[in-house]
């Protein structure tokens, strides 16, 4: 104990601080304490307290704050902010203090022990009525734990909140807040501060020891000259407690008296000082209030206790229902915890509980003292032993023809989402969560995916696998669903699933039809979005036994090669298309529409006659004549195609003949001449498998042509000569 105040006072008994009085009417000791004198503070006179300045109390990370308080206008519906006790290191937003308060939110009001600053703070909810009587608060702060509020040495409220706004408090004061009206409306005693965190039992034998049973006093003087025992004979009633002091004098001036001990023995004793009941001071630690179990010789725990006499405790448990007032009274159990035997396990319901401790005291008076601590508890739990049933309802896909199920002969493919559906069934407490593992190989060994199945209604929980990709191997895919109830009790069932890889390598080329010298253009479209290729991965083009490879790069969406196909002989071939990585295939595509290659194009022909322009006689046959077609490396049978039209536009309504040769020759008789007029020719060879490209020319048709001899062009003519 670092600081002790009586009320009565301004001096602190234990450290030997000493105290000022603050504002006007302010009066130490004025009335009636809890024991002995207190101080009344009146909330309506300003800046009434009891300072006692900058102190060192809280230097170390712990402390603990008691005292006696009632509140003198607790018959108010709202309690005013008030402060019993405060210290403070840096003005009123800091330190530490204990007192009440109405929550603005809710109207409720509240004894609210503040540290760390305003902010953090724990409560204990009661109507205003409570605070009309004496009660003892006791603020505990554990710097390594955390910080507790007890009224009347029971636990009531505490958080995990444990450091120290400073290493000292400039202003701790009795009555008030520093630099606010937070006056307390009532009557402070008995204030105490210790320099380390008291225990429960500590603080319940603290409040113990200060609560009497009987306002009684009596005295006895007796004289004994050889120091021999003398009896005192007036103790009628029932004292609780028992405080004596012990004066030895002498009338012998050549004597100094020396007291060297007093000791209080009872004989036939009728009075409660043999033995003190256990302390109920002590909580239910599990099973917790209203909580769900699944173990029907469950453990039932409580914290530690105390006794006044340091007696052994053992403790008692009552375990009953609303039908059934006693299911099971176990008795002198080892104190602080006990498991149910098998003979005394519980079958599924809901059940109450509560507990009391029991001392090992040998000497006491059955008529006036008692072995056992009150009740403590009423706690109720629910036993549940009944695991959760599951069964599978489906494992579907969706594709472009609709939603397919999977099952032994149809499998999902790379790319796609899996969703599982599974109807979840307990018997006794309802499923709160269910999961699924999907395995590498084997149950517990490497983890492909981990997800949390979501409930849809009814008995009905599912889950959507989001794209299956190369991570999963192709085959077999192992996994199992776990299904938890209320009770804590968890469920499996294992499944499996099959997983082929996809075809998303959408491949596409140029031709149908490629000449040999002519390289095919392979376009590959890679489906990135599920997965399906990735990276660095290699993508994979085989045109018969030739092999192409390349690295897919993800900033494209496709692959582009044109280069395959160069030195080809003349055949149909297929290919195949595929994606790998770490020498794994993943993706690809066989057997895509076969192509040919054939030999050489046919070169364009030169034409020859008639000349561009030419005139052609009417009536008259025509010979249209052009060169071979050259430039073919292979033996393909050469075809020609003439067309002559009367329009440039070359369109059916303006064609007046075509015919196909294998001659690079064609005479047009005099009977297929057309009229006098203006003719456009287009030809073009092919070889049977693809035709050039056309080649044009013109010519006119006409009665008939004169041609002069002479003079020629320019000739310079001279006089009398003929032409």
């Amino acid at each position: 104990m670092v600081f002790g105040w009586h009320g009565d006072s301004v001096k602190d008994y234990a450290g030997g601080l000493v105290g000022t009085v603050d504002g006007t009417g302010t009066s130490i000791g004025n009335v009636e304490g809890y024991v002995g004198g207190g101080t009344r503070f009146n909330q309506d006179v300003s800046d009434q307290d009891i300072s006692f300045g900058t102190t060192n109390l809280f230097t170390n990370t712990s402390y603990t704050v008691s005292l006696w308080a009632k509140d003198e206008n607790c018959v108010h519906d709202s309690l005013f902010n008030t402060r019993m006790i405060s210290g403070t290191s840096t003005g009123q937003g800091a330190g530490f203090s204990i007192g009440t308060s109405t929550v603005s939110t809710t109207g409720l009001n509240r004894t609210r022990f503040v540290h760390l600053g305003a902010g953090v703070g724990i409560d204990a909810y009661h109507s205003s009525s409570f605070w009309c009587d004496w009660h003892m608060f006791t603020g505990v702060l554990n710097g390594t734990t955390n910080a507790m509020l007890y009224e009347d040495g029971v636990l009531v409220d505490t958080d995990s909140a444990v450091s120290l706004d400073s290493n000292y408090v400039t202003d701790f004061m009795i009555g008030r807040r520093y630099l606010t009206t937070q006056i307390w409306n009532g009557t402070v005693d008995e204030v105490h501060v210790w320099s380390r965190a008291l225990d429960g039992g500590e603080i319940n034998q603290l409040y113990n020891n200060t609560v009497a049973s009987y306002n009684a006093s009596w005295s006895d003087v007796y004289y004994t000259p050889n120091g021999s025992a003398n009896s005192i004979q007036n103790l009628t009633e029932p004292y609780r407690y028992i405080q004596y002091r012990s004066l030895f004098e002498t009338l012998d001036g050549n004597f100094t008296p020396k007291l060297t001990d007093s000791v209080l023995k009872q004989i036939d004793y009728q009075t409660k000082i043999l033995n003190a009941e256990p302390y109920s001071n002590f909580s239910l630690l599990y099973p917790k209030n209203n909580m769900w179990i699944n173990d029907n010789t469950t453990v039932f725990n409580v914290t530690n206790g105390s006794d006044l006499d340091a007696d052994n405790l053992l403790f008692s448990i009552l375990i009953y229902n609303s039908t059934n007032p006693s299911i099971l009274h176990l008795t002198n159990k080892t104190y602080n915890n006990y498991t149910l035997a098998s003979s005394e396990q519980l079958i599924d319901g809901n059940y109450t509980w509560k507990a009391r401790l029991f001392d090992n005291s040998t000497t006491y008076d059955n008529i006036y003292e008692n072995l056992y601590s009150d009740w403590v508890g009423n706690f109720e739990f629910y036993l549940d032993t009944h695991l959760p049933s599951m069964t599978l309802v489906n494992q579907t896909v969706n594709r472009t023809e609709g939603e397919i199920f999977i099952n032994e002969t149809s499998f999902v493919t790379t790319g796609e989402n899996l969703t599982l559906r599974f109807n979840l069934t307990d018997t006794g407490s309802p499923i709160t969560s269910a999961w699924i593992k999907i395995w590498q190989t084997v149950k517990d060994g490497v983890l492909l995916f981990f997800g949390w199945l979501t409930h849809v209604t009814g008995d009905l929980w599912e889950i959507t696998i989001p794209a299956i990709n190369y991570t999963y191997p192709a085959g077999q895919i192992n996994y199992t669903i776990y299904a938890n109830d209320t009770a804590n009790n968890v469920q499996e069932y294992d499944g499996n699933f099959t997983v082929e890889y996809n075809t998303t390598l959408d491949v596409f080329f140029n031709y149908t039809n490629i000449a040999s010298d002519e390289g095919v253009k392979f376009i590959i479209n890679y489906n990135y979005t599920n997965n399906t290729v990735i990276k660095n991965a290699n993508v994979n083009i085989t045109v018969s036994n030739v092999f192409y490879s390349t690295t897919y790069d993800n900033s494209l969406e496709y692959y582009y090669n044109d280069t395959v196909g160069i030195g080809l002989t003349t055949n149909p071939y297929t290919a195949s298309v595929n994606a790998s990585h770490n020498n794994s295939y993943y993706a690809f595509k066989n057997n895509i529409t076969s192509f040919n290659v054939y030999g050489d194009v046919p070169i364009i022909s030169i034409w020859n006659y008639p000349l561009m322009d030419a005139h052609m006689l009417y009536n008259n046959y025509t010979e249209f004549d052009w060169g071979d077609s050259f430039g073919h490396t292979d033996s393909d049978i050469i075809n020609y195609e003439l067309e002559i039209y009367n329009s440039t536009l070359f369109d059916s309504d303006s064609l007046i003949f075509a015919f196909n040769s294998t001659y690079s020759n064609y005479t047009l008789v005099l009977e297929s001449m057309p009229t006098v007029g203006n003719y456009y020719i287009r030809y073009r060879a092919n070889d049977s498998v693809e035709y050039n490209s056309y080649n044009y020319t013109n010519f006119s048709v006409v009665y008939s042509t004169l041609n002069i001899m002479s003079p020629s062009d320019n000739q310079i003519l001279r006089k009398n000569t003929q032409f």
